[in-house]
């Protein structure tokens, strides 16, 4: 199991789903290879409000 949060200007705009559509599309060969995966997806300014959500090993 392989969990991530992303942090990317990119997902400025975007659905929930279009950022996962936009991560899985860019690590789509390091996915296939494993079992199970779950993303976080956030804008820079989401992710400075939520990061003490998370601990980060």
């Amino acid at each position: 199991m392989f969990e991530a949060i992303i942090v990317s200007p990119v997902f400025k705009g975007k659905t929930t789903l279009m950022r996962h559509r936009a991560a899985n599309a860019a690590l789509k060969e390091e996915i296939a290879r494993v079992h199970a995966w779950s993303q976080k997806c956030f804008t820079e300014e989401e992710w400075e409000r939520r990061k003490g959500e998370f601990v980060l090993d």
